[in-house]
């Protein structure tokens, strides 16, 4: 499954759902997701890169809720940055 078929058509009314047996929702796992390739990204980018405290740095707070709007932004900001990093992977291929 692709990240946009996971994500496509996801039901508002679940994002804030904690998973079975685990202590995060569905937006804490997507927010990690965008969290940790945005440190890749950074590190790939920034010569003054600083390294992320771990776990706070990676994951949205425990009881942290998101609206329809950030889990728009969410995706939003994946997509933006895996876009990025294909580029750069196409130019290295080159």
């Amino acid at each position: 499954m692709s990240f946009e078929q996971a994500v496509a058509d996801f039901p508002m009314s679940r994002i804030n759902e904690n998973f079975p047996n685990a202590d995060y929702t569905p937006w804490h796992l997507l927010e990690h997701i965008r969290l940790g390739q945005e440190d890749i990204l950074d590190f790939i980018k920034n010569p003054s890169y600083r390294e992320r405290g771990w776990p706070e740095e990676y994951w949205p707070k425990k009881l942290q809720k998101a609206t329809p709007a950030d889990w728009e932004k969410s995706i939003e900001g994946f997509k933006r940055d895996f876009k990025e990093l294909r580029r750069m992977i196409k130019r290295l291929e080159n």
